[in-house]
């Protein structure tokens, strides 16, 4: 896309989230890298996983106590 070319994954994230993202309660991101995801989105959700092993059961258990701080909107 047009708008996001130069810019990091973080960025084009943020650019999603605000086009489409409305009904997005919170996320997690799944990523090999860090795109400074925490700066730039305000919220520490990034599950770094590794480019050579790619997903594994330590990134799943990481991403459910993530989950687990969740606050729903109901709850505020």
């Amino acid at each position: 896309d047009y708008r996001t070319l130069g810019k990091t994954r973080a960025h084009e994230i943020q650019e999603f989230l605000k086009e489409y993202g409305k009904d997005v309660n919170d996320f997690i991101i799944f990523d090999d890298n860090d795109y400074n995801f925490k700066q730039i989105l305000g919220k520490n959700r990034l599950v770094r996983t590794d480019a050579n092993d790619g997903m594994l059961s330590k990134h799943m258990l990481n991403a459910r106590s993530i989950m687990g701080t969740w606050v729903t909107k109901k709850e505020l």
